[in-house]
């Protein structure tokens, strides 16, 4: 840096926007060595006057504009304020345009996912993978920033499979991150990195097949990148092994697993300065809660609460209602022990915003539907208020549409639905005549709902029999009140 700024004293007018570049990009490198925010400062303002000072034909403008769109990023990655991405995207798209070089084409790309992330604009996202495609399709074999461009098109995929659960996006999300790893020798820098993500894909396959493969493959690479990896991302990287452990605890019921795991999360809460302090908690809190339902300590339940709230504080919008779920979930595991009214309620109420922020088309929403429906009907058990029923019933409704014939949970969801329509019958039938038809209904849906149930589940499931008495009970009453079906 200091030959930069020493040429800089002496050098021609014309050269001067060449030199202030330069000395912009050193800046640059020295703040993601250190990351010393007024070096970023002073490379964003030395990114500026060069381009400036630059005339509009200046064969080097793409790379003036490439530079401060670059610093600008960083910037944002730091501070997160909207407006240097914002401009970031302007600079890159300008310096694209005066060269579709494969490295303007890559960066370009990165901002609009940052976009995605921040706004969850769809429309982002796809700019961003067809951005990396045409990026990687410039980028020469043998290129050294071809495993770069892969890694990154790998997560831009991960992302839309994560948004719209396409699985061809997951497997090709994880065909180039294998590539990715392939190209980088034992020892690079970033292969590291690029191990954690692939593993993070493999995860989310594992999820939907459960293939032992994938989640045995996940903890390999996160062991093998723990041991390589820079003390910035160590924390990551700590939890995601142990989010893979209590994966395999929940499958095979091994329960060193799941001590490792709660280890792991508690070596990762001692770093400081976490960049997504959020995400760490949420992974220690349903580890504890793991080990309650497995030894009922409460003393994990009631840590695994706390870890959660804080969670639900830190997290992004983009987050929230996974978190509140969670929340939701540990807070209904304390109600069921110690029967707190206010447990119930503080469910009641996270569950509730959890619904309000999944989107109508998000995989998680019947799930996080069913926990509200579930609350809602013990607190009507309780308290008889009939529009907690009401509105219980209204839900499950909505779970069994968003669990259709196929879906390995319809049963249950059908089963749930059977139980809240008979204690409706029942309560209509109270009230008197004049509610005699929404009765007549109810036990119609309600007959309708336990039969499927009962052909879903095989007859040694413990759900087939209390899906059998339901039936039962609903028939017993139809009979002794002369209802018509």
């Amino acid at each position: 840096m200091s030959s930069y700024r020493e040429a800089l004293q002496h050098c021609l007018h014309t050269q001067r926007p060449s030199y202030l570049h330069k000395l912009g990009r050193a800046l640059r490198d020295y703040y993601l060595l250190k990351y010393d925010i007024p070096t970023l400062m002073e490379a964003i303002a030395v990114n500026r006057d060069a381009l400036r000072l630059g005339s509009p034909g200046d064969p080097d403008r793409a790379s003036y504009l490439n530079g401060l769109a670059l610093a600008l990023r960083d910037r944002y990655l730091q501070q997160r304020n909207k407006t240097d991405l914002v401009e970031a995207i302007k600079l890159g798209q300008e310096a694209a345009q005066l060269c579709p070089s494969s490295h303007y084409l890559h960066n370009l790309g990165l901002a609009f996912r940052d976009q995605y992330l921040q706004d969850n604009d769809t429309s982002d996202l796809a700019e961003a993978i067809k951005l990396g495609r045409e990026a990687l399709q410039l980028c020469p074999q043998g290129c050294s920033n071809r495993p770069s461009y892969l890694n990154d098109l790998e997560l831009a995929l991960r992302d839309r499979y994560l948004h719209d659960r396409n699985t061809s996006h997951l497997t090709e999300a994880i065909m180039i991150g294998r590539e990715a790893i392939q190209l980088c020798f034992p020892g690079h820098p970033n292969r590291a990195s690029y191990q954690h993500n692939l593993g993070l894909a493999l995860r989310d396959r594992y999820l939907l097949t459960r293939t032992p493969s994938d989640l045995e493959k996940a903890i390999a690479l996160d062991r093998e990148a723990l041991q390589f990896c820079s003390n910035s991302s160590r924390a990551e990287y700590l939890t995601c092994l142990a989010l893979n452990l209590r994966d395999r605890y929940q499958r095979d019921n091994n329960a060193a697993d799941l001590t490792e795991a709660i280890t792991l999360g508690r070596e990762a809460m001692k770093l400081s300065s976490l960049p997504n302090p959020a995400r760490y908690l949420q992974s220690l809190g349903l580890a504890l809660r793991d080990r309650y339902l497995q030894e009922r300590n409460a003393v994990d339940l009631t840590e695994a609460i706390t870890l959660h709230r804080e969670a639900v504080q830190l997290c992004s919008l983009l987050e929230r209602a996974t978190y509140l779920n969670n929340l939701g979930v540990t807070l209904w595991s304390r109600y069921l022990r110690d029967r707190d009214p206010s447990d119930l309620a503080e469910a009641i109420t996270v569950d509730r915003e959890a619904v309000k922020l999944c989107p109508l088309s998000g995989p998680d929403r019947a799930s996080y539907l069913n926990n509200l429906g579930n609350a809602l009907r013990v607190r009507y058990l309780r308290y008889g208020n009939p529009s907690d029923l009401a509105e219980a019933i209204m839900l499950y409704r909505e779970v069994s549409r968003l669990r259709p014939p196929g879906h390995p949970k319809r049963a249950a969801s059908l089963q749930d639905l059977g139980q809240v329509l008979m204690k409706h019958s029942e309560q209509v039938d109270a009230i008197g005549e004049t509610d005699r038809g929404d009765s007549v209904q109810a036990f119609e849906e309600g007959i309708q709902a336990f039969h499927e149930a009962l052909r879903l589940f095989q007859p040694h499931d413990p759900n087939y029999s209390k899906a059998r008495r339901g039936l039962a009970r609903l028939l017993r009453y139809q009979t002794s009140k002369a209802v018509v079906c």
